[in-house]
């Protein structure tokens, strides 16, 4: 029965690792998401964070029709594809769901039940006992984001030419929430302080609206399962500095001053860039609020962040997007995204032996559906387990506790 959870995981992991869905031309485009560790962090937590980053590609095709729209998002793994999730918009307002752990059997329900159907599959696992507290709590959130990414993906405009590796949308709405101060400004392309720029959108923040962004940023990282247990372990390191969550909080209730954020943008309104400046923090390692947390002092000359989007076009609709994540004042680099877009393979729904209409039933009434076909699950779960990343195969057997 535990192996069931392996399904649950995967429609949701997949879906909610599609960090910047993109919208589509009328026919087949492909959208290939590369990650690359950086040279910021340090100490043993990194390996597990740079296994899983160097071995995870998110591949998605969206394919646009008059009578349906088809989604087809991979997850591969180490050069094999791990997991297929297909979906099927149709006309009539509902989505068919096929993946590779099901077989031959699609699932169906309204386009508005999608979200409700993945809760409810988590609260088959919850009532099997199989996820209890913190477990619990985790997927559930990442079935609640799984749930609205496929509306994303209709109603994104179709002109996708501003391809981000990671989506700003959410980080650039949170600080219009939480700037005290926020202002345009026209530049020259051919100004030095960001060349090439045609427009900054600065934003200014007191030391309450920044704890208030760290909060929301914090939250949103804890929300990815691996990256939240290294926060935890106390194993990173930025040089001699031990990173966690509890020292993050504490070193930005500690500042004084203001802090400032630059979006730079070209002449065609894509963004290109972003730099977060912080106030000096000289000085800091005495404060007590930081007692006995700054073990590194030399971490103090942190400046701020800075994250750079780099894009190259090609032939017909391909275009690359590198955007990179740096810290200002040590030179280093925390992570890069690639997003690839480029034609596609046509796609179709598999053909499906079953269809079972799941949008309205309850736990008990999806368990039954969902042990018919265990066997089914069970076989391809494990062959989708064998291809994971050693460390997400560690994470599920700790976590989850799957064998």
């Amino acid at each position: 029965m535990k192996r069931l959870l392996t399904l649950v995981l995967a429609l949701i992991l997949t879906l909610t690792m599609a960090v910047s869905a993109a919208g589509g031309e009328p026919s087949s485009v492909a959208y290939l998401y590369t990650f690359e560790p950086g040279n910021a962090l340090e100490g043993e937590g990194t390996k597990t964070i740079s296994e899983l980053l160097n071995a995870i590609q998110v591949r998605m095709v969206r394919q646009t029709g008059d009578e349906e729209n088809l989604y087809r998002i991979s997850l591969i793994s180490e050069g094999r594809e791990a997991f297929v999730l297909t979906a099927q918009d149709t006309a009539g307002g509902e989505y068919g769901l096929s993946c590779s752990l099901l077989g031959n059997n699609e699932l169906r329900c309204r386009k508005d039940q999608l979200a409700s159907f993945l809760k409810t599959i988590v609260q088959v696992l919850a009532d099997l006992g199989v996820l209890k507290d913190e477990s619990l709590e985790k997927v559930e959130s990442l079935a609640s984001r799984a749930g609205d990414l496929l509306g994303r993906l209709e109603n994104t405009d179709r002109d996708d030419g501003n391809l981000n590796g990671i989506d700003m949308t959410p980080l650039l709405n949170a600080m219009k929430r939480y700037a005290s101060e926020a202002t345009e400004e026209t530049l020259d392309p051919d100004n030095t302080e960001y060349p090439g720029a045609a427009m900054a959108r600065r934003y200014r923040l007191t030391e309450t609206d920044l704890n208030g962004l760290i909060d929301y940023l914090l939250g949103k990282i804890r929300s990815i399962p691996v990256i939240q247990d290294e926060l935890h372990s106390g194993r990173l390191y930025i040089g001699k500095q031990q990173i966690t969550d509890d020292f993050v909080r504490a070193l930005f209730a500690a500042m004084h001053g203001n802090t400032t954020m630059d979006v730079y943008e070209d002449g065609q309104g894509q963004m290109m860039g972003l730099v977060l400046r912080l106030p000096d923090l000289h000085g800091l390692a005495e404060s007590p609020e930081l007692d006995g947390l700054v073990t590194d002092p030399e971490f103090l000359n942190l400046e701020g962040l800075a994250i750079n989007i780099e894009r190259t076009g090609g032939e017909g609709v391909y275009l690359c997007s590198r955007t990179s994540i740096h810290l200002l004042g040590f030179g280093t680099e925390l992570v890069a995204i690639t997003l690839e877009r480029m034609a596609a393979e046509k796609v179709s729904m598999p053909k499906a032996k079953k269809v079972h209409e799941v949008g309205e039933l309850d736990s008990t009434e999806l368990w039954k559906v969902l042990k018919s076909m265990g066997n089914t699950i069970a076989w391809h779960g494990v062959d989708f387990i064998l291809d994971l990343p050693e460390c997400i195969v560690k994470l599920l057997m700790a976590k989850f506790k799957l064998f």
